[in-house]
């Protein structure tokens, strides 16, 4: 975000949903690159997701399944509902086939199950965002 608190339009924006700081950390250094024209934020809830995406128009979602409050289908399915045109890629560590159809259901871009490598989750991201 620049100094008035609006994202870059000249980049795309990725916004991280995961309640595990040390993960959302590694997340967000794993998929910046400053020769990238990409942005990449963290919240720690869905709720908090949400806000944020009552604010700005985000390019990508990347949510965790398992969080206090707003499971990440639940959340996807949210997204969905404000931001159509936004993608989604869900993230879990208790990955099931019916996790899986669920999120096939939603159109998520993509279900990764944890643990995965980052080069594999930066690959899908740029792969979605085209960049």
């Amino acid at each position: 975000m620049d100094t008035t608190g609006q994202l870059d339009t000249k980049k795309k924006h990725v916004l991280v949903v995961e309640d595990d700081t040390s993960v959302a950390l590694i997340l967000k250094e794993g998929l910046t690159d400053p020769n990238a024209n990409l942005e990449v934020y963290t919240v720690d809830s869905g709720v908090e997701a949400l806000q944020q995406i009552g604010k700005f128009e985000w390019d990508l979602v990347i949510t965790d399944q398992q969080m206090p409050g707003i499971s990440g289908l639940e959340l996807i399915q949210r997204v969905k509902a404000i931001a159509p045109a936004t993608l989604t890629i869900l993230i879990t560590a208790y990955g099931s086939g019916e996790v899986e159809q669920a999120a096939h259901r939603l159109n998520v871009h993509h279900y990764m199950a944890k643990p995965f490598p980052l080069v594999e989750l930066k690959r899908v991201v740029q792969d979605a965002l085209t960049l």
